[in-house]
């Protein structure tokens, strides 16, 4: 069976992000004509992907953006990764050795699958939504299992980066800045899921027609763009090291996970 190269896309800056979604189409129009002629969907993926691509370009490169977006983005950002980090080190007692540990791990688990998807609200949705999580974690039996599991840092961290957000959104400055930021983040997920979309079909169509050349040949073109951007990832991760070797938090967009073939990350 083919396989389609990973990549934590939502570790790629917006602007990497735009020249991915642009390489991607282009060497899709230049070596695939013969696909995009025959193939109504693939042409119709193609179109929404560059009409797309050029609505979220204007939007993350507004030069008239209020000043305070870069400072509300990066407070979300913040929470973002609070958030999810909550959900990695939950994830890490799956495979508990004691009981006191399993039985937590058990009591917490449907509260995240509840809550796990709050990163993607947008800030107005998602500072509400925090709070709704925070609110239930001090509920039995998820306080004493997050005490079990020694989690109070990751919710204290949840807590406060979530505050900071709601203390600059008090800012009247923040009103227009908060509606940029919002929509820059609503349009990113949803480029993200049609770019998903597009790599899944391709995946699925070279793997149906092994002798059809044409669904490898692009396939392989996509694989090579991935791995690039693969690369680069790696790359800027190995850069940002600390000095005794642990990694930096790297930032992440709205994740979502892309619902790509299961090779894929």
């Amino acid at each position: 069976m083919k396989e389609i190269q990973s990549i934590h896309v939502s570790h790629l800056q917006n602007m990497e992000f735009v020249t991915l979604m642009r390489e991607t189409i282009s060497d899709t129009e230049k070596n695939s004509a013969a696909l995009l002629t025959e193939n109504a969907p693939l042409k119709r993926m193609i179109d929404e992907l560059k009409a797309e691509t050029d609505v979220f370009e204007t939007a993350t490169k507004n030069p008239s953006a209020n000043p305070m977006s870069k400072e509300l983005t990066e407070l979300d950002r913040l929470r973002d990764t609070a958030f999810r980090r909550f959900g990695r080190h939950l994830a890490f007692f799956e495979l508990a050795e004691t009981d006191t540990e399993t039985r937590a791990y058990t009591a917490l688990e449907p509260l995240w699958k509840k809550h796990r998807d709050t990163p993607g609200l947008n800030q107005k949705q998602q500072t509400g939504a925090t709070d709704n999580f925070l609110n239930d974690t001090e509920k039995s039996p998820f306080a004493e299992a997050i005490i079990a599991l020694g989690m109070q840092p990751a919710i204290e961290s949840i807590r406060l980066t979530n505050n900071n957000y709601r203390t600059a959104h008090e800012d009247r400055r923040a009103q227009a800045a908060e509606e940029e930021v919002g929509r820059s983040k609503e349009l990113r997920r949803s480029l993200n899921e049609k770019y998903g979309f597009f790599c899944n079909y391709v995946w699925t169509m070279a793997n149906a027609l092994p002798a059809d050349e044409n669904w490898d040949k692009l396939l392989t073109h996509i694989n090579v763009i991935r791995k690039n951007y693969a690369n680069l990832i790696s790359r800027r991760r190995a850069a940002s090291k600390k000095p005794d070797g642990t990694a930096v938090e790297t930032p992440e967009n709205p994740e979502q996970e892309q619902p790509l073939p299961p090779e894929n990350e």
